[in-house]
């Protein structure tokens, strides 16, 4: 295989070589038993239209505003160069020097040459910082996206109507199951989609019946069931992240054709690697990695123990208002007797501490309100689904958040501890999991260290003794057991105070420690912030903001009076987490429905404002968030509920209203899905059987885990990690992107990963038969989750007589064969097919 791979990187990269048998059998010839075309389609999926107007609102707007709006802006005295930076078409006309902006081009845009300080120098005060350039590069490369409207009055005012804010959907307090509100918008779609009947009887017909009325509106039939495979395979990927085995699949067809669906539910619910599965998911959303990144991309050691909390959280099926309070404020909570119980607690609080930050900034309360900046923004996105840190220099500009809103909850987390100290790089907060069993090897380590420190001082009294009668002292010392600075000792005394003092040294710092979590605490002030002008912590503005929350997420639901003493966050749990709360229950349930079906039903999943998407189905989106909450937040509940309905099991291979409805937003079949990285390492390693599903912390030489628990350098990502997508972990993630591009063919052509799996399950199956049939069936039951079609089966045979014929010695005599030994020569060809199998796009595609 490895001739194989050197041949196809050479041949690929077009360096002139000739194409070899390797290549087109790989290759073009997979496709004699794929049927199908292994090269892939160049359809790239950009970042979604509301997370690049979240970049430009937090990295881009402050800069401009801060920096550049003293000149070039309508409320300039003087505009300079006649530009205008302060909307968007005024970028694009430009000033005296034309343009200044030319979406998509960076080194093309006048902007970003100035602040380069190339052509001219903007701001003149002084060159931004190398991060803000990158920023400014990729904002305009990814086609400058600018939500901002020119005025000739002036710049646009915030949008803070209240009466507007109450009428907007999101804002308004979920309503009771029993209301009179909520019963007749069940009617309503029960009567529309023809099926009040059977509603009591089916629970998972509720969602059922909400999807079934809007086709009943638009006169549209969906489509039926997947075949039972396609559904074994969506149901273990989606809840496990893993592929079935092939005793898995032989369970689920052995069991009874009416209940089989349900209990394969239910066995991957109950699984371990469920929760490997499902807090990958909630990483992405809280910027999870293993180093810091920014300018000093120092290794967060323990990161890793708020990772593995989530896994064990969600495996137990911890009540989600809990997981979110204990993330929020865990350290807070009255403590339990359970010391591992209590020490969860603290760990929880790492979601606060694991974002980016600049460590080594010199301006330390610039530092500081940057890395409460971040917090901000991850925390408003991921739990209330709006992006509350646009409001850190001016009053948002589409939802009703003031600048006093920002910092009231800006006042909270600055009343809190991220940051142990202000060191020249200063370092963040991590906080001791104390027990008991520790603290007894601590205590007994401190005796060692008392009788050697007590060793120590009675060497130095018996040699001043000594010193003394030999007339090198002439009296004892003020303090005879401290040693004297250049004391007359001899050589022979210097080597006895050398090892005992070694001796208490090597002791010292034996002392076992703690086990550390990054983790907050109380601060030892609490903080009121006064508004900050254009977000500058350098002007500060008089009047302080009694620290709390955005007032029109109040309404109806009054946030907890904060004590003088306390930073405000376990008010912030508790007022978040309250089922009367608006976004909390209807941003998750959209996150869930998003990573089940591939698309939301808000299709702006961390943007609930006015400007976020309107829900496809707004009563479903209701009906779920309130019964979460009725059955106790219980994830898995969530789970079993949606993937019970039709909606979920429908086939994914229907195109009838691909004109109509292109982005299947009716859902009436379910969506093809690309695996993310992951599952697709994942899934190599499972087929090849050197998938390690141990759980803990990490190892010394790390083995093939899975891939929740390789590191993750946010400066230094692995080459797997950017082929297939992966998030930029220094920040919140609303959805994984899906590109199609050429290096993901060349991964599966090249990679060590592909080529040892097909190595080892091609020796595997060449062990377990000597039938190319039977090889054949079961290659295609590992790989892709079902047995080969009667076609595919002649093309496989087909292609291992080619293999065998141009490796083996039945062409040209034995002279000119590649391979003689039988037994090799049939390992070759049966890696060959694999290696094929791992190609082609159903393994990495869900239908």
């Amino acid at each position: 295989m490895g001739n194989l791979c050197s041949s196809i990187i050479v041949n690929e990269r077009g360096l002139g070589y000739s194409a070899s048998p390797w290549f087109g059998l790989v290759w073009r010839g997979l496709s004699v038993f794929l049927g199908c075309s292994t090269a892939p389609a160049q359809d790239v999926v950009d970042r979604s239209p509301s997370e690049q107007v979240a970049f430009f609102e937090s990295r881009i707007r402050p800069v401009l505003i801060e920096h550049c709006y003293e000149c070039h802006s309508l409320d300039s005295k003087i505009i300079q160069a006649n530009l205008l930076l302060d909307s968007k078409n005024g970028m694009l006309r430009g000033g005296d020097s034309g343009p200044a902006l030319v979406p998509g081009q960076a080194d093309e845009s006048m902007l970003l040459k100035a602040l380069r300080y190339e052509d001219s120098q903007m701001p003149p005060k002084g060159k931004l910082s190398d991060e803000i350039l990158r920023d400014f590069e990729k904002w305009i490369s990814e086609g400058a996206v600018d939500p901002r409207e020119e005025s000739k009055a002036g710049p646009k005012k915030a949008w803070v109507d209240p009466l507007v804010a109450k009428e907007h959907w999101a804002f308004q307090s979920l309503v009771g199951l029993d209301s009179e509100l909520h019963r007749a918008s069940l009617s309503s779609a029960l009567i529309e989609a023809g099926n009040s009947d059977r509603w009591s009887v089916e629970p998972s017909t509720r969602i059922d019946g909400f999807i079934d009325a809007q086709h009943q509106r638009r006169g549209m039939v969906a489509s039926g069931e997947a075949e039972p495979l396609v559904l074994l395979r969506r149901l273990s990927f989606d809840l496990t992240g893993l592929p079935p085995t092939p005793q898995e699949i032989d369970l689920y067809l052995a069991d009874p054709v009416d209940q089989r669906y349900s209990r394969a539910v239910d066995r991957l619910l109950a699984s371990p690697q469920y929760g490997v599965r499902w807090a990958r998911h909630w990483l992405d959303t809280v910027r999870y990695a293993n180093s810091n990144g920014a300018d000093e991309n120092h290794e967060m050691p323990n990161a890793w123990r708020y990772r593995d909390w989530v896994i064990d959280a969600l495996n137990e099926d911890k009540r989600f208002d809990d997981f979110i309070k204990e993330q929020i404020a865990g350290d807070l909570l009255p403590a339990p007797d359970d010391e591992l119980a209590r020490n969860r607690l603290i760990t929880a609080t790492g979601f606060w501490v694991l974002g980016p930050k600049m460590l080594a900034e010199q301006d330390k309360a610039k530092m500081q309100i940057d890395i409460v900046d971040e917090q901000i923004d991850t925390f408003s996105r991921t739990m209330l689904g709006v992006t509350l840190s646009c409001a850190r220099c001016h009053d948002h500009k589409f939802d009703p958040f003031t600048q006093q809103d920002y910092f009231s909850l800006a006042g909270i987390l600055m009343s809190t501890r991220t940051m142990a100290d202000q060191a020249f790089v200063s370092n963040w907060m991590e906080r001791p999991l104390v027990t008991k069993a520790r603290e007894q090897e601590r205590t007994v380590h401190q005796v060692k260290i008392d009788g050697a420190s007590q060793k120590v001082q009675q060497l130095f009294q018996r040699l001043h003794q000594e010193l003394v009668e030999q007339g090198k002292l002439p009296a004892l010392p003020e303090n005879p057991s401290v040693l004297i600075k250049d004391g007359p000792y001899s050589d022979e005394m210097k080597k006895e105070i050398e090892a005992a003092q070694k001796e208490l040294e090597t002791l010292q710092k034996g002392m076992p420690e703690f086990d550390k979590a990054m983790a907050v605490e109380e601060a030892k002030e609490m903080v009121d912030l006064p508004v900050h002008l254009r977000g500058n912590h350098l002007k500060p503005g008089v009047e302080k903001i009694a620290r709390g929350v955005p007032k029109v997420l109040t309404n109806g639901l009054p946030f907890p009076e904060i004590a003088s003493n306390q930073s405000g966050r376990l008010q912030l749990a508790t007022w978040l987490t309250d089922a009367r709360h608006p976004l909390l229950a209807r941003v998750m349930v959209n996150r869930v429905w998003m990573w089940h079906f591939g698309q939301p039903l808000v299709a702006s999943p961390s943007n609930f404002g006015l400007k976020g998407e309107q829900p496809s189905h707004p009563e479903l989106l209701d009906d779920l968030a309130m019964r979460w909450i009725e059955q106790g937040w219980s994830l898995k509940w969530l789970h079993r509920e949606i993937v019970l309905s039709r909606a979920y099991r429908r086939t994914s291979r229907d195109a009838r209203y691909d004109e109509t409805d292109p982005e299947n937003r009716w859902l009436w079949r379910q969506n093809s899905k690309r695996l993310e990285m992951e599952p697709i390492r994942d899934s190599l390693l499972a087929c090849s059987s050197r998938l390690d599903l141990h759980f803990g912390p990490p190892q010394a030489k790390e083995g093939p885990r899975r891939s929740v628990y390789l590191n993750i350098n946010r400066a230094a990502l692995e080459d797997i990690f950017s082929v297939f997508d992966y998030v930029d972990p220094a920040s919140h993630i609303e959805q994984r992107s899906v590109t199609t591009v050429p290096s993901q063919a060349l991964f599966f052509l090249n990679n060590a990963i592909v080529t040892s799996s097909a190595e080892t399950l091609a020796s595997a199956l060449a062990k377990d038969s000597q039938d190319d049939r039977e090889v054949i069936e079961k290659g295609y039951r590992i790989v892709v989750g079902r047995g080969p079609t009667p076609k595919e089966v002649e093309r496989a045979t087909q292609f291992f007589k080619m293999v065998t014929e141009i490796l083996g010695d039945s062409v040209g005599g034995a002279e000119s064969a590649v391979i003689t030994d039988p037994s090799l020569l049939r390992n070759e060809v049966i890696g060959v097919f694999v290696h094929g199998l791992f190609s082609a796009r159903e393994f990495i595609w869900i239908e």
